[in-house]
């Protein structure tokens, strides 16, 4: 028997490991992110080997669970099993079938993590998800609610932008004119890597919108990110900068005409936060500035916005990026005050913001480490 854990950083590495029993825990979980990374990268070529590994690797850790006696990061892998199950799905019948096979699936591995060391049992957000799909899909026929599952099945636990494709697509026909419909299917081309697919959709919205808005101007810099690493072109890096930065201003103006209106508070939150993932992904001279500015901005908007479920996990999110982002002092006060602020979000969310205080914690730790090592060139 094995006592350490192989190195499991490509899928080859994934086939080697599960070809190769037995299989630690700690490695079936590192096979699942690593083909998970590989699914979610729209520049990945090979997608359905990585898909094939993933499957493979969670029946494995479903295999593992009755008799490992500790499952940490098990709530991790849990999306991972959704989405594998989601991912089957080719059609509207399908859908119903996924949603069976998941929440038995959850019953079935919550029984057997039950009263197993140090794992989070909660499933508040995947259940709720799962709710919301089954809604939505008893209107499949009315456009809004077709276009809002395609949108949720683009998202965790899901990802599975193929058939959000395929959902948009059937509403675009019915009705060439649905802007939703086109912008959806716009992203989700973005998710799988098909850049002039999407750029022939966000070009046909501006053509009925007469102007470039938010909702094309962060699909094309999602694009154009994607894009420049794919190509490793700095071109593309600033147009992708450019367009966080016109889609951030547009909400500005908009939360500056109706600085305590929720809508524009909630639209304003999401522009900062793509514009700050562009700032931390792409090197330029106003980095700083621009980080500074966000933090000024998001504190204003974020006064402005009531704790329902969906804008509650919002700002958790936000918070969580802070915490990921190496900004644990910033991260820490934000959580205090949202858990002051917020009793009941903060019970519904427990398990989320359990994981927010940890990678804080976490991020201390490193902070402390690099800062007893002091600066050392490599």
């Amino acid at each position: 028997m094995k006592s350490y854990a192989r190195e499991i950083k490509t899928l080859d590495d994934v086939k080697k490991v599960i070809d190769s029993p037995p299989v630690s825990w700690a490695e079936v979980v590192d096979c699942i992110e690593v083909c998970a990374k590989a699914i979610k990268n729209p520049n990945y070529k090979d997608h359905p080997k990585a898909l094939d590994l993933r499957n493979k690797s969670t029946e494995i850790a479903l295999e593992l669970i009755p008799i490992t006696r500790k499952v940490p990061n098990a709530n991790k892998v849990k999306n991972v099993f959704i989405s594998a199950i989601f991912g089957k799905a080719k059609n509207a019948e399908d859908i119903k079938l996924s949603i069976e096979e998941a929440r038995d699936f959850l019953q079935q591995l919550n029984s057997k993590l039950r009263d197993r060391v140090s794992v989070d049992n909660s499933d508040e957000f995947i259940e709720e998800k799962i709710n919301s799909v089954e809604i939505l899909l008893r209107d499949i026929d009315q456009e809004a609610s077709a276009v809002k599952l395609a949108s949720h099945l683009r998202h965790e636990p899901f990802e599975h932008p193929y058939l959000s494709i395929d959902l948009c697509k059937r509403v675009i026909k019915d009705n060439p004119k649905n802007i939703s419909a086109i912008t959806c299917c716009a992203s989700s081309s973005i998710d799988v890597g098909n850049y002039s697919g999407a750029e022939e959709y966000l070009d046909k919205v501006v053509d009925l919108e007469k102007r470039e808005t938010p909702f094309t101007l962060i699909p094309r810099s999602r694009l154009h990110y994607y894009r420049g690493k794919n190509l490793d072109s700095n071109a593309d890096f600033m147009k992708a900068m450019n367009f966080a930065r016109m889609a951030a201003n547009i909400r500005w103006r908009e939360f500056n005409e109706l600085p305590n209106a929720e809508k524009q508070s909630i639209d304003f939150i999401y522009a900062l936060d793509h514009l700050e993932a562009m700032n931390n992904r792409i090197h330029t001279p106003e980095h700083e500035a621009i980080e500074q500015q966000i933090k000024r901005c998001h504190n204003e908007a974020i006064k402005n916005v009531p704790a329902t479920s969906d804008n509650s996990y919002l700002l958790l999110t936000f918070i969580s990026t802070k915490a990921k982002d190496g900004k644990p002092e910033e991260a820490e006060s934000l959580i205090s005050s949202f858990k002051e602020d917020n009793p009941e979000a903060t019970e519904k969310h427990r398990s989320l913001i359990k994981r927010i205080e940890n990678e804080i914690a976490d991020n201390r730790k490193r902070q402390q480490q690099q800062f007893d090592l002091g600066d050392q060139p490599f």
